[in-house]
C-alpha cells in the first residue's frame, strides 16, 4: 500500500479566516483534495517528518483561498539536527526546551524550529534548514500590556476581540510582526499585525486529527 495521509472531515488546526467553508466535506474543494495523492498537499520535508518514530502533532494552515500555505511537524529532540540545537543555545540560551517543529512554507522555505524556556521568558527561534540561518526570535505568551500602542489600539479595534496573550516575532531583516492571541464569538484566534497597526491577516484555531496511514 502506498503511502497517503488521509484529512478526516478536511479539518485543519489553523484555519485562516475565510476559509472556513473548506472545513466541511460537502465543500467542492475538501472533496477535490481529499481525491488527490497526499503528496501534493504536504510537501516531502514535512511529510517524512510525518513518518518518522518521533513525530508528535502536526499543524497545517490554510489561506483565504482555501489553498494550503504552511505545514509543521511537532517532533521530538531527536529529529532536529545537532547544529540547530548548537544555534538555540548561542541565540536563545540554555532552558528547559519546550517543543520541536520541522515545517515549510508555501514559498518553499524549509525551517527547523526550537522552543524553549529560558528563565521567565517562553522564546522560539526559526533557522532556515538549508542555509542554516536565524530567521527570528519569537518572543511567547507576552502579556497583553507589553503591547505596543499601535497594536493595543488596532486590536481594540478588532470587533468582538478579547486579547489574551501576545507574541512578538523579531525577523533578523528588522521586520518585526505582533500576533494577538484571543477570542471572537466565544472561538480561539490569532491575529497578525504589522508595526504600524495594520491587520495583516485572522487565523481561527481549529482543532483536527490527521491520520497517517503507514
Amino acid at each position: 500500500m502506498s503511502r497517503r495521509v488521509a484529512l478526516l472531515a478536511c479539518a485543519i488546526s489553523a484555519l485562516t479566516l475565510g476559509a472556513s467553508a473548506c472545513a466541511s466535506q460537502q465543500n467542492i474543494r475538501c472533496r477535490q483534495f481529499a481525491a488527490q495523492p497526499a503528496t501534493a498537499g504536504i510537501p516531502s520535508f514535512v511529510f517524512e517528518a510525518l513518518l518518522g518514530s518521533d513525530v508528535k502533532r502536526a499543524k497545517l494552515y490554510l489561506d483565504a483561498n482555501g489553498r494550503f500555505h504552511k505545514w509543521a511537524a511537532y517532533v521530538d529532540k531527536a529529529a532536529i539536527p545537532a547544529w540547530a540545537h548548537a544555534a538555540a543555545d548561542a541565540k536563545l540560551g540554555k532552558g528547559e526546551d519546550i517543543s520541536y517543529e520541522i515545517e515549510q512554507y508555501g514559498t518553499g522555505e524549509k525551517v527547523y524550529e526550537v522552543t524553549r524556556k529560558v528563565g521567565d521568558k517562553t522564546l522560539e527561534l526559526s533557522i532556515n534548514s538549508d542555509t542554516q540561518k536565524p530567521l527570528y526570535i519569537e518572543k511567547k505568551g507576552l502579556a497583553t500590556d507589553a503591547m505596543a500602542a499601535a497594536i493595543k489600539a488596532a486590536a481594540a479595534k478588532v470587533t468582538g476581540l478579547t486579547a489574551e496573550t501576545y507574541t512578538l516575532k523579531e525577523y533578523t531583516s528588522g521586520k518585526k510582526v505582533h500576533e494577538v492571541y484571543g477570542k471572537i464569538g466565544g472561538k480561539p484566534y490569532k491575529l497578525y499585525f504589522d508595526e504600524t497597526g495594520k491587520l495583516k491577516r485572522k487565523q481561527l484555531q481549529l482543532t483536527a486529527t490527521l491520520a497517517v496511514t503507514r
